[in-house]
C-alpha cells in the first residue's frame, strides 16, 4: 500500500509502531524523500528484524563492527554479483555469526546500531519524506519478492523497538537542540587551504588534525576512530566549519568486496550465502591465539605481521574498555598487553585478568616504553610473566611467544598422537 503525505519523525515512528502492531506477515515500509533517498525497516510477526538506506549503508556495517566486535575486520567478506541484494549488510552479519567469528549477542548489538543509524536519518530527512509504501511478501507482488529471501525466514533476532524508538528520538533531539539540523553525520570534513588552515592554527593542532581530517571519512566513520560521540565530535570542529576552514561535503559508500564471477583455476568462486545454509568449520584450535591489546594501530598491526607467519592466530584490540569481554569469548593462550591506553590502562586490565578464574593462569606479557624500575616492580606484584619495551623486536616477541606456548604446543602434539 502506497501513502503520498508528508511526515515528521513522529509520523515516521507511528507508521512503524502501528505496522508492528498490525502485521502478521513479513513487511517492509519503505519511505522515500522527495530527492530519492530511501530507508526500509523489515517487520515480521509483529517485531523490528532490519533496517537498510541508499546512502551509506556498507560504511555503516563496518561501522557497527568496529564497534560491537573490533577483533573482526568485516572487510574480509566478499560476494559473487549474483549475491548482491539490499540484504548484503545483513547477510554479512549472519556470515560472520555462521563463522562463529560473533556471538549471536554481538549479532544483535551490530542490527541495533545499524538499524539506529538508519532512524536517525529517517528522522532526520523527515521534512522531504513524501511517500511511503508497505510491501508485503506475497506472490503476485514483484515489489515484495526481496521479503521471500531465505535470509528473512529465519532472522537472526528481534528488536525491541520501542526502546530503540527512545534512544534514536533523544539522539535527534539534542542534535536539534545544537543547532545541527541541517548537518548530517554521513558528511565528510575537509579542510578546505591547507596552507591557510596551517597558518590560522597552532603547528601541534594542524599536525594531529591533518592526520584525522583527509575528506574520505564521514563524521560518524570519524566519531568511531575517536571514541567520541558525533554531536561532541561535530561541535570541535563547528569553529572551523564557521570560519571556512574547513567544509562538510557529501561522499560516496565504499564499495562492496565481490568475487569475479568467472572462475580461476577452474575453482569456482565461494558464495558467501551458501555458508547459512550449510555448516561451516570453525578456525582451526589447534593453533595457539594470541591476543594484543594496545591502542596503537602501528604495535598491532606490528605485532600481526610478527606472529601471524609463526602459525599463531592473533586477536587485536585497539579499544581497552572492551578488552575483558573479547578475553572471555576467546580465551587467549597468551596475552601482550600496553600499560599506557587511555580510558582502561594496562594495569587495570591485568589487576582484572588476575580476579578470573578462567583468564587468570594465561600469562601476560607487558609492553611499555616505561622501563622503570616502579613499573616492573608493579607489574610483577600484578602476577605478569614477562616485561619487553618498544620499540618491539621481532626475536624478542618470538621467542617471548614460544617460551610462553610450549606447554600448550605440547599438549596439542599429545592430543594429536590420540586421535
Amino acid at each position: 500500500m502506497k501513502h503520498n503525505k508528508l511526515f515528521n519523525n513522529i509520523n515516521i515512528i507511528s507508521h512503524i509502531e502501528e505496522r508492528l502492531n498490525t502485521s502478521e506477515d513479513i513487511c517492509k515500509v519503505n519511505f522515500t524523500s522527495k530527492n530519492e533517498k530511501f530507508w526500509s525497516f523489515y517487520l515480521k510477526s509483529g517485531a523490528l528484524i532490519w533496517a537498510t538506506d541508499n546512502e551509506h549503508p556498507l560504511r555503516r556495517l563496518h561501522r557497527a563492527v568496529t564497534k560491537v566486535c573490533p577483533h573482526v575486520d568485516s572487510r574480509d567478506l566478499k560476494l559473487r554479483e549474483t549475491e548482491r541484494s539490499e540484504l548484503w549488510e545483513y547477510l554479512a552479519i549472519k556470515v560472520l555469526y555462521q563463522r562463529q567469528k560473533i556471538t549471536i549477542e554481538q549479532a544483535t548489538l551490530l542490527i541495533q546500531e545499524y538499524i539506529a543509524e538508519v532512524l536517525f536519518d529517517c528522522c532526520q530527512n523527515s521534512q522531504n519524506i513524501n511517500q511511503v509504501e508497505d510491501i508485503y511478501a506475497n506472490s503476485h507482488n514483484f515489489m515484495g519478492a526481496i521479503l521471500r529471501h531465505p535470509l528473512l525466514k529465519e532472522p537472526l533476532t528481534e528488536i525491541d523497538f520501542s526502546s530503540l524508538q527512545t534512544q534514536v528520538l533523544k539522539s535527534w533531539q539534542n542534535w536539534q537542540n545544537a543547532g545541527l539540523e541541517k548537518y548530517s553525520p554521513n558528511l565528510a570534513i575537509v579542510i578546505k587551504d591547507k596552507n591557510q588552515f596551517k597558518t590560522s592554527t597552532e603547528e601541534s593542532t594542524y599536525q594531529k588534525l591533518t592526520l584525522l581530517i583527509n575528506g574520505t571519512r564521514t563524521i560518524r566513520d570519524l566519531s568511531v576512530l575517536t571514541r567520541k560521540d558525533p554531536l561532541e565530535l561535530i561541535n570541535v570542529f563547528l569553529p572551523y566549519i564557521n570560519t571556512n576552514l574547513m567544509e562538510l561535503k557529501a561522499i560516496p559508500d565504499e564499495k562492496i568486496p565481490t568475487h569475479k564471477s568467472s572462475s580461476t583455476n577452474n575453482q569456482p568462486s565461494r558464495s558467501v550465502f551458501k555458508e547459512i545454509h550449510q555448516p561451516v568449520e570453525p578456525e582451526p584450535t589447534n593453533k595457539p591465539l594470541v591476543m594484543c591489546i594496545d591502542d596503537s594501530p602501528t604495535i598491532n598491526a606490528q605485532m600481526r605481521k610478527i606472529l601471524e607467519p609463526e602459525n599463531y592466530r592473533v586477536i587485536l584490540i585497539e579499544e581497552p574498555y572492551k578488552a575483558l569481554k573479547i578475553m572471555l569469548e576467546n580465551k587467549p593462550n597468551i596475552i601482550f598487553l600496553d600499560l599506557v591506553m587511555p580510558i582502561t590502562n594496562g594495569y587495570e586490565i591485568c589487576s582484572q585478568i588476575k580476579k578470573m578464574p578462567s583468564l587468570q593462569d594465561i600469562p601476560i606479557v607487558i609492553i611499555t616504553s616505561n622501563d622503570s624500575i616502579m613499573a616492573r616492580t608493579r607489574t610483577a606484584i600484578l602476577g605478569v610473566a614477562d616485561f619487553i619495551t618498544k620499540p618491539l623486536k621481532t626475536e624478542e616477541i618470538v621467542s617471548l611467544t614460544h617460551k610462553y606456548l610450549e606447554k600448550f604446543q605440547d599438549s596439542n602434539k599429545n592430543f594429536s598422537r590420540l586421535i
